[in-house]
């Protein structure tokens, strides 16, 4: 992943002895002799000091499991150590290997992978199709892993020899590439060495290791040394979840964190000076989900009254001051299959109260409305902003605003009748269609609508790349009329960078240690 985004960084000769973290401060620290050393200066030299750097996002690790989770930050998380086969390049919008160098889909139903010769892991021992195999059967497994969904349609896999991987599906797969890019690998030896407690030492092949996670505090990791690609120039990246926008700004101008996500419109004004604001369009999909299976989004007519009563271009404009870009429909315009002629439901109260009229609530109903706080851009405002304009046609929401493990959970199991949500990185969308929209896929909203879901299995299942985005058209067509959800916009995603780093934000919302370089 990391060689191939052609980024230069500056190798090290010596790695200090290990960086004592109760601090969590973004400095350079040179740690106790006590600690050790993997690679002690030479007799009568001080090694030189770690150079680390602090990231500070609104949410935690969620789960020792590396699949147990769903979410983008945990993802970057793993990404620190764990690497999948393939990543999408948002430079070149292709395809590229990591753990893969090469790839072909010789029948329609079958994907070979070849992969990365001489790739160690953290505990030394041969990165094989042996661990794309075991990685593969515990990702399937619906008991540990909340992304099964994705992998659902392989049959099954079987490692050739040592670098070669067989994926048979159960029909042809077309975007079965898009489907890996956030499946990493996880090795077979320390399963083996570890047994059920395997996940308490999180070993991938990554450019860092794992070294710590103090829930609610910091997760730590370090520059690994045997990498089989260029060497990051940082030796030690420290993540803090400080959910508050104050708090995370405070750190960020008092110099304890270097870098800060999702800064808050009406902050930028403080970002001056040494300490900057960077921001880039967003893949992220925003939107507000509506439970189709509670009432009473059960009724379409409902749901269609939802997104007429909402103004996206009045919440944009006066929530998040401009610094974001609505959608006019499921996708924006760096999607596969986007379309042009769609437009989005107009903000139109009295329609929306006519609609509530004909489906039986001329009087409006309560129900609650749920958000994270510190997840996204002004979250909580963004939805005190929608309640306001659902009061005006007689939708009346009580908002809850439950942590985000807590959330994250309720929303996966279909719990939560309406609640402000995003979908991203989304590139190709035929895995965000897929777990919102077909039958039984997910309970995040319970849609489920025949018609739709055989479209979105020819989509899978047409490998041109013309045909294919004409029928992403019309499933997003028809989603649109059935208003499963009310689409919203990209944010700008804005970060808070600090003085001592030399980075620039990704599309797809990823703080990556080895793209950070210290001045």
């Amino acid at each position: 992943m990391h060689a191939m985004l052609r980024l230069s960084r500056s190798g090290f000769a010596v790695l200090a002895a290990l960086l004592l973290v109760a601090a969590c401060r973004g400095g350079e620290t040179t740690p106790p002799p006590s600690q050790g050393a993997s690679n002690p200066a030479p007799a009568g030299q001080q090694a030189p000091p770690r150079r680390v750097v602090t990231i500070a996002q609104g949410t935690d690790q969620e789960s020792w499991n590396p699949y147990f989770h769903s979410s983008t930050p945990t993802y970057g998380l793993w990404f620190q150590i764990m690497e999948p086969l393939v990543v999408y390049d948002l430079q070149t919008r292709s395809y590229r290997g990591v753990l893969a160098t090469s790839w072909e889909n010789p029948e329609p139903n079958l994907w070979v992978f070849h992969l990365r010769q001489g790739v160690k892991a953290h505990n030394g021992q041969p990165f094989t199709a042996q661990d794309v195999v075991y990685s593969v059967q515990r990702i399937k497994d619906p008991q540990t892993s909340r992304q099964a969904f994705t992998l659902r349609d392989v049959e099954r896999v079987e490692a050739v020899d040592d670098y070669t991987v067989r994926f048979y599906t159960k029909q042809p797969f077309a975007p079965f590439l898009d489907f890996l890019t956030t499946r990493v690998m996880i090795t077979k030896s320390a399963a083996d060495q570890w047994g059920d407690d395997v996940d308490r030492h999180p070993t991938g092949t990554g450019p860092f290791r794992f070294k710590e996670w103090v829930p609610g505090q910091r997760w730590v990791v370090e520059r690994n040394p045997d990498y089989w690609g260029p060497q990051p120039d940082v030796d030690e990246v420290i993540f803090r979840p400080i959910p508050e926008d104050e708090a995370r700004i405070t750190a960020l101008l008092n110099g304890e964190v270097d870098i800060i996500t999702n800064v808050p419109p009406q902050a930028l004004g403080r970002l001056t000076g040494q300490v900057r604001a960077e921001g880039v369009r967003g893949l992220r999909i925003m939107f507000l989900a509506l439970n189709n299976q509670l009432k009473p989004f059960d009724n379409k007519l409902v749901r269609q009254a939802v997104n007429y009563a909402i103004d996206r271009d009045a919440l944009i404009k006066g929530v998040l001051d401009g610094r974001a870009y609505r959608l006019d429909g499921p996708v924006g315009p760096q999607v596969i299959g986007y379309d042009d002629k769609l437009t989005n439901y107009p903000y139109d109260p009295a329609k929306a109260r006519e609609l509530l009229a004909q489906a039986g609530y001329p009087d409006g109903f309560s129900t609650d409305l749920y958000t994270p706080t510190g997840r996204y851009t002004k979250d909580k405002e963004v939805t005190q902003a929608i309640a306001g304009q659902l009061a005006q046609v007689g939708i009346k929401t009580n908002i809850r605003t439950p942590e985000w493990a807590t959330y994250f959970s309720d929303v996966d199991a279909g719990k939560l009748p309406m609640y402000y949500f995003g979908r991203g990185p989304v590139t190709d969308p035929s895995d965000f269609f897929s777990q919102y929209f077909e039958t039984g896929v997910s309970k995040r909203i319970g849609f489920s609508l025949p018609a739709l879901d055989a479209l979105l299995r020819q989509e899978r299942e047409t490998f041109d790349p013309n045909a294919r985005v004409q029928i992403l058209q019309q499933a997003q067509r028809l989603m649109m009329e059935e208003a499963g959800m009310a689409f919203l916009w990209n944010y700008e995603d804005t970060y808070g960078v600090g003085p001592r780093v030399d980075w620039k934000p990704r599309a797809d919302e990823y703080v990556f240690g080895w793209e950070i370089k210290l001045k």
